[in-house]
């Protein structure tokens, strides 16, 4: 059989069991979000109104190898009523991050200059020695970034992301736990005036904690299904755009207000620790929908940001191939490389 009719067979397959089964992927191991468990109906939004004046961000990062010593670069676009911020910038901020020996760790932590400009440590104060694990380095950079701008927003801010920013603090160990806590902790001040816009839901599970939600999704799936798919079955009437009722999450100390949307084939989340802007930030993320469901708005952050952090990962990469790069960074480069040219057309 030739390769693109095992595809057609292997994909017709797929199709069929997930109308008949409902949910089909992995059963759920555990969720990467910060989840809580219980989660309310409150009812559907009333307000009818738009933002008229908000800022937007997204960030990104990426990590390039020099002689063994692991480089991440993180880079952040946001657009405010009153300017715009792109990181990094001439003004210091810490947009790098060094995973490295303690020796290498503390040489540049003793350059002032340099030091303002990468992290060598994370929000907990633990170095980022052979130890630390890469991909919290990485979350630890963009969220810091964020942070910052949000920090400098003269208005109502949306995120491209949770409100609450990191994975389920439940599955962490101290150290991993206590420096997203202290992340948390900077952004707390900014909660009554910051938006998320959560697209990534493959590993959120929240719709299935909702009993009124869940009777209905037990009769289409065997399997508790993750927010996407659960989306598809309650919505089966086939509005478009279908809205859920604002949803109350307690978390610890804090309370996380939600509404998904499914906008065409495009789900997202639409959430604030504050009830009074979450429905008119809801309304004008429909109101901006792009082609794909997703607001046109934060298309623009991720496409920007990302362009951002593949102009410094390719500065970097030709700087550091005269002393040394891995062998994957140059797979990464031309990626790279590539991302810059789509965008240019």
């Amino acid at each position: 059989m030739e390769s693109h009719h095992v595809i057609s067979s292997l994909l017709d397959i797929i199709a069929k069991m997930d109308k008949e089964l409902g949910y089909i992927g992995p059963p759920e191991n555990f969720s990467q979000e910060n989840e809580s468990s219980e989660i309310e109906i409150l009812g559907y939004c009333e307000e009818h109104s738009t933002l008229t004046n908000f800022s937007y961000l997204d960030s990104s990062s990426r990590m390039i190898t020099i002689k063994g010593v692991r480089v991440y670069m993180g880079s952040l676009f946001m657009s405010d009523p009153n300017f715009t911020l792109a990181i990094p910038q001439v003004i210091p901020t810490q947009f790098l991050a060094l995973k490295a020996s303690s020796s290498v760790l503390e040489n540049i932590s003793r350059d002032n200059i340099i030091s303002s400009y990468v992290k060598v440590t994370s929000p907990a104060g633990i170095p980022y020695d052979q130890n630390y694990k890469d991909d919290n380095i990485s979350d630890e950079l963009r969220i810091s970034l964020e942070n910052y701008a949000i920090s400098k927003s003269s208005s109502i801010t949306i995120v491209d992301g949770p409100v609450i920013p990191g994975p389920n603090l439940t599955f962490l160990s101290e150290e991993y736990k206590s420096a997203f806590e202290k992340l948390i902790n900077d952004r707390v001040n900014y909660f009554p005036t910051l938006i998320g816009v959560v697209k990534r839901l493959d590993m959120s599970y929240k719709l299935s904690k909702v009993k009124e939600f869940n009777q209905i999704i037990k009769k289409f799936s065997k399997i508790r299904p993750p927010d996407t798919k659960a989306i598809e079955i309650i919505s089966q009437k086939g509005e478009d755009p279908f809205i859920t009722p604002i949803l109350k999450e307690n978390w610890g100390s804090l309370v996380r207000y939600m509404v998904y949307v499914k906008v065409r084939n495009s789900v997202f989340r639409v959430e604030s620790t504050n009830l009074d802007i979450l429905c008119k930030g809801v309304n004008t993320t429909i109101d901006r929908s792009g082609v794909r469901g997703i607001p046109d708005f934060i298309e623009i952050a991720d496409r920007i940001s990302k362009r951002l952090s593949a102009s410094i990962f390719i500065l970097s990469f030709i700087l550091g191939s005269k002393i040394g790069v891995s062998y994957d960074d140059w797979g990464k480069f031309w990626e790279a490389s590539e991302e810059i040219r789509e965008h240019d057309i």
